[in-house]
């Protein structure tokens, strides 16, 4: 796979239409007359294994689009600028790259192709090692190179290399001693590093995930190809939801391997955070299909009945409010037997061993539907709705002080600064009282509930 790069249009349709003279050879082309399907297109059919061995690009094929797949870089021109021949290198030379990158660079002897050829080379060792401090390099000595590319001066040239590696060496040790103080204060500690690389070694190898994932496309109307090891197309089925009415024509190509998608720019990495995953999260969620069920316990304990219940506590708000700040969507679990005794905090029953059955029979007795599970679920609601009520009056104490806090700072700022209007004190007062009785309002919805039936083993 060989990428090579040039200035124009004009010059790559040339190379391609000269080379193909030559010999036979699987070509694509990259350039800014081509539409951004016809590019994504010649770009895929460049990444694919057995497609174009050589990608011809125009200098549009140094920006953004990434290579790393291949490990050999033609660069038919050099430019001007130090900084946009690291962006062509960078095309390569990045993260998903496996060997080493090999860079052709064809002069003319004796030209001021091949004096900026040395510069770059013998100057900024700048084809060996990546280039740092480029704008301060290019700012200082870029005048005198080009003067130097017309006279052609050997001596005044050879003196000229040696004082750009000489101030190269300076400019990069000046920015290896320095300091990025906000990249510190962001940065983790080593040992929260390796932790959080393990933690996500670990999820990108998790079968589980993939096999849920896969499971949901299929339930909610996706149609799954398998394309590769671990690599699907995902199409529009004919019982697709509606929710998903954006999702692409031609199907999205996805795989759940890291080092692939990052070899293939084409494919999407599926993700907890990929948007097509969330979204489906959220239809799943928003649907009734499966929120409610009915389980067989059977165990040495007594014969009971039992009903489990999920609840979330919503304060429903505008989004400008940010109230999660304060109260993000929280759930809660009640258990309850028939007689109103509280199992929430059963262990037994959150490792048991539970079987699927039929409800029909208990369903089919008036007297349960009409007295008994009504006042199980009363008997939940009113369970979750003190622990609710608990996490309320912390988020409403919590957001007060907040708040308040902030409304004490303005005022005490406009007792200093003029430019503070009493507008602006008034507009976070009701700020603060919308929240707050935002808050106060918030409900717990019953979100699913399942029907257990205890027996003796």
């Amino acid at each position: 796979k060989v990428v090579l790069i040039c200035e124009s249009v004009e010059l790559a349709e040339t190379i391609r239409s000269l080379l193909l003279a030559r010999i036979q050879i699987e070509s694509a082309q990259f350039h800014e007359d081509l539409t951004l399907l016809q590019r994504d297109r010649n770009a895929a059919w460049f990444a694919d294994p057995e497609g174009a061995r050589i990608l011809i690009c125009s200098e549009i094929g140094s920006e953004g689009r990434n290579f790393q797949f291949a490990h050999h870089l033609v660069l038919f021109d050099l430019p001007t600028n130090p900084e946009l021949l690291e962006q062509r290198i960078g095309r390569l030379d990045r993260i998903g790259q496996t060997e080493t990158v090999n860079i052709h660079v064809p002069v003319v002897k004796a030209t001021s192709e091949e004096l900026l050829a040395r510069w770059y080379s013998e100057g900024l060792d700048a084809f060996e090692h990546p280039l740092k401090g480029a704008s301060t390099l290019s700012a200082a000595l870029g005048t005198e190179l080009k003067r130097l590319q017309e006279d052609r001066e050997p001596e005044t040239f050879e003196d000229f290399l040696k004082r750009t590696s000489l101030m190269k060496e300076k400019v990069s040790k000046g920015l290896s001693s320095g300091h990025d103080r906000l990249l510190e204060l962001g940065a983790p500690s080593s040992e929260s590093a390796e932790t959080l690389i393990e933690h996500i070694a670990e999820a990108d190898h998790d079968p589980g995930f993939e096999k849920f994932v896969i499971s949901l496309f299929d339930y909610l109307g996706l149609e799954v190809e398998d394309l590769s090891l671990r690599s699907y197309i995902f199409k529009k089925g004919e019982r697709l939801s509606e929710d998903f009415a954006e999702f692409p024509e031609d199907g999205l190509s996805a795989t759940f391997d890291r080092d692939f998608a990052l070899a293939r720019e084409d494919i999407a990495l599926i993700t907890p955070d990929h948007p097509l995953f969330r979204d489906a999260i959220e239809v799943l969620l928003s649907r009734e299909q499966g929120n409610c069920s009915f389980a067989h316990w059977k165990t040495a304990r007594g014969k009971t009945m039992l009903l489990e219940c999920h609840y979330v506590l919503e304060c429903l708000a505008p989004s400008r409010l940010h109230v999660d700040r304060f109260l993000p969507p929280t759930p809660y679990r009640t258990v309850v037997d028939h007689k109103g005794n509280d199992h929430s905090s059963d262990e037994g029953l959150r490792s048991a061993n539970l079987e699927p059955g039929s409800p029909r029979k208990l369903v089919s007795q008036s007297v349960f539907r009409q007295e008994i599970l009504p006042g199980m679920l009363t008997k939940a609601e009113q369970i979750a709705g003190e622990q609710a009520r608990t996490q309320i009056k912390q988020a409403v104490d919590t957001a007060e002080k907040a708040l308040s806090g902030e409304i004490k700072r303005l005022h005490n700022l406009a007792e200093k600064n003029s430019k503070v209007s009493p507008a602006e004190l008034d507009a976070l007062t009701s700020h603060r009282d919308e929240i707050l009785q935002l808050l106060g309002q918030s409900r717990i919805r019953l979100d699913a509930l399942r029907l257990i039936w205890r027996t003796p083993a």
